[in-house]
């Protein structure tokens, strides 16, 4: 009833309804039903299933929209389809476009006839929109409110959420969750429940923002290639784990400590109910236990004796003075300077650093020095001793005999001790 088609559209058909109205030159095409649908100018095989107020505006191909209310088509927008809801819009110089269902969704299109935007999906939500141009061919947002995909966005993804953004020019991206914010090419970005935006940090970059922890189910192993590069920042760069040509390292801005057992605790140096283990910063390293270093002679090699005297002089040489060092003023220290330990011995890398194997090996060669000197001495003594014995006991006999053949006694001072 009141339904009109333009004489010049052929073969074209409206199969029921209200105020519907197929404009000239809309060739194959139909309106099934509803009110207030129309199909404009210049169609061929375009279709309105039903609903009311839909609009497919002129010189397209094989659109359709099924059914709902005051969705539109555009200009010369071909093969593309919304499958209903409201008030959805597929823009002009849109090849392949799909919009299914929800409310106030939009996909921009393009301006340019000859730089078409192709295939954009839109499944649905409210409020969502694909930007303009031929550089968001492609581009999908599955549902979800308030959901934004910018202008030259290829094959950028929006899987659903709220209030997310792939901003221009952040191609090949994926966004999701609550306010996550892709402003880089090629990055994934998942924001959890927080109302606070969360960007990416560059291109080509896997940002998750889960203030309750990321789980991962105990058979699940991680693998991160076999390159030397570095595998983890912590707190920007300044903090890190890390792989070089067969060396694992860790890279700290001031202190590392190792702690067994208790839970996080944000404050410096706490275990958080647990015992230190260890500690390490530029003072110095602090073991709660026993210090443990390899010594295993089948580790070592191109081995050379010392000369454990010489060794024991020159640490009677060694200045040694009691100190602190600056970033630890309260704590004292007795012990010699690398410089004056190196120049001394020449052990070490360099001489800004004593390693404890040197200090130990220098401290027990001395000792063995002090023992070879302490025993020639004794040795010393022992020879001196034995000869004044020997003497003593020859002049007890010449006594004797003496005494013996009728000699007078010697005379006796008698602050001497007198022999027995």
């Amino acid at each position: 009833m009141g339904n009109s088609i333009d004489p010049s559209s052929t073969n074209s058909s409206i199969l029921g309804g209200h105020a519907n109205l197929i404009a000239g030159n809309a060739h194959e095409s139909t309106i099934a039903g509803g009110q207030g649908n129309e199909l404009q100018s210049k169609q061929r095989g375009a279709f309105i299933g039903g609903g009311a107020r839909n609009e497919i505006r002129i010189d397209n191909d094989y659109a359709m929209i099924a059914g709902g209310r005051d969705n539109r088509i555009g200009t010369n927008s071909v093969i593309s389809l919304v499958v209903g809801g409201g008030e959805n819009v597929i823009g002009n110089n849109v090849d392949g476009a799909l919009m299914v269902g929800g409310f106030r969704n939009d996909i921009l299109g393009s301006v340019d006839p000859l730089s078409r935007q192709i295939a954009p999906i839109l499944l649905g939500g409210s409020d969502n929109e694909i930007g303009r141009g031929r550089g968001s061919s492609w581009a999908v947002i599955l549902g979800g409110d308030n959901n934004r995909i910018g202008t030259n966005c290829p094959n950028a993804i929006i899987l659903g959420g709220t209030n997310n953004l792939v901003a221009d020019n952040a191609g090949f991206s994926l966004a999701a969750g609550r306010r996550a914010r892709v402003n880089h090419v090629g990055s994934f970005v998942w924001g959890d429940s927080q109302n606070l935006s969360f960007p990416s940090v560059g291109d080509d970059t896997f940002n998750i923002r889960a203030k309750g922890g990321v789980h991962l189910s105990g058979q699940t192993s991680l693998a991160f290639g076999n390159t030397t590069r570095q595998m983890l920042n912590l707190w920007g760069n300044e903090y890190g784990i890390g792989v070089q040509d067969f060396t694992l390292y860790f890279r700290t801005g001031s202190t590392f400590s190792w702690y067994a057992g208790g839970s996080h605790n944000d404050a410096n140096g706490s275990a958080g109910g647990g015992s230190i283990l260890m500690r390490l910063n530029n003072t110095g390293l602090r073991v709660n236990g026993t210090f443990v270093s390899s010594s295993d002679r089948n580790k070592k090699e191109n081995f050379q004796p010392v000369n454990p005297r010489q060794i024991l002089d020159q640490v009677v040489e060694l200045p040694v003075c009691e100190w602190n060092y600056k970033a630890d003023p309260k704590s004292r220290h007795i012990g010699p300077m690398a410089q004056d330990f190196k120049a001394a011995f020449g052990l070490g890398d360099d001489d800004k650093f004593i390693a404890t194997v040197d200090a130990d090996g220098v401290a027990l060669a001395a000792i063995k020095g002090l023992n070879q000197k302490l025993e020639e001495t004794v040795r010393a003594q022992e020879t001196r001793l034995a000869h004044l014995e020997a003497e003593l006991a020859e002049l007890r006999r010449l006594i004797r005999s003496s005494a013996s053949a009728g000699v007078a006694a010697l005379p006796v001072n008698r602050n001497q001790t007198t022999l027995p």
